[in-house]
């Protein structure tokens, strides 16, 4: 996993102690994109059939962009329930998400893109790996 060049779980946990926003209701589902031209394939198809099955479970529906800033993160990401992206910088942002969030990551199987299953586990977070080719 690498992990002498991950930051402890203890170190994860502290920063999302001071940064956390506290007293946010929980019930969205934010759907993480990317840069143009390193998106998903279908991205746009993706994107929506989530926000569907999202509003289905009765969850707000957020679309993170990425350049929103870092108060807009901490609230969007502080009150998801289920955080969904493909690899990528944007998931870096569950650092500001609740323990018990579901964390879902597509991306590829190599065990070098491991860091954000490490991450969402040390904060306490269900994690999903959907693998792509």
């Amino acid at each position: 996993q690498g992990s002498q060049v991950l930051p402890s779980g203890e170190g994860i946990r502290r920063v999302r102690e001071i940064l956390a926003v506290q007293g946010v209701e929980r019930k969205g589902m934010v759907v993480v994109g990317r840069k143009a031209g390193r998106g998903w394939a279908n991205e746009e198809k993706e994107v929506e059939e989530l926000r569907e099955l999202g509003r289905g479970l009765g969850l707000d529906f957020y679309y993170w962009r990425g350049d929103e800033g870092m108060e807009r993160a901490r609230e969007v990401f502080g009150g998801a329930l289920v955080v969904v992206g493909y690899h990528g910088g944007g998931l870096a942002n569950i650092v500001f998400s609740s323990p018990g969030t579901t964390v879902v990551e597509v991306g590829l199987a190599e065990t070098e893109f491991a860091m954000y299953g490490y991450m969402a586990r040390e904060l306490g977070m269900r994690y999903e790996r959907w693998e792509v080719r």
